[in-house]
C-alpha cells in the first residue's frame, strides 16, 4: 500500500516521526518521487491489515506531528528561558570568584542576567 504526501506541506521530520509510530504494525518504507514523499506499508508476519484504517490513522498521526513541530517552534524561546531560569539558581554562586568576575560584564548584560536569574520567590 502506498500513500503520497506533498513535500511543500509536510516536513521530512514530521513524516519520519509519524512513520515510526507504525513500525510495530507494518514494515514502512519512505521515499521521494515527483516532488512528493511516499510511504509504503507492508504487513508484518504475513498478517493482513485494514488498508483504509491504516491510511486514516497515518494521516492523523502525520497531522499530529506537524502540529507538534509548529508548537515546538513557537515555544522555543519560552522553553529556553524556563530552563535558563530554573538552572540559574543552581549554577550561580555569588560567593565564589570566577574568571567572569575578573572581566566585568557590561551594564546591559548584567541587567539581562539579573532579569533571567531573579529568584522565583522574590517579591515583584
Amino acid at each position: 500500500m502506498r500513500i503520497q504526501y506533498d513535500k511543500e506541506f509536510y516536513s521530512k521530520e514530521a513524516l519520519l516521526k509519524a512513520a515510526y509510530h507504525f513500525t510495530d504494525r507494518a514494515y514502512v518504507y519512505l521515499g521521494v518521487e515527483d516532488g512528493s514523499f511516499f510511504v509504503d506499508f507492508a504487513a508484518k508476519g504475513g498478517t493482513q491489515f485494514d488498508k483504509e484504517k491504516l491510511e486514516n490513522e497515518f494521516k492523523n498521526e502525520l497531522l499530529a506531528q506537524v502540529i507538534h513541530q509548529t508548537v515546538s517552534k513557537e515555544t522555543t524561546v519560552l522553553r529556553e528561558l524556563l530552563v535558563a531560569r530554573a538552572l540559574s539558581s543552581t549554577m550561580v554562586d555569588e560567593g565564589i570568584s570566577s574568571d567572569a568576575a575578573e572581566s566585568p560584564m557590561t551594564e546591559d548584560a548584567q541587567d539581562e542576567l539579573d532579569a533571567i536569574a531573579k529568584d522565583w520567590f522574590d517579591e515583584k
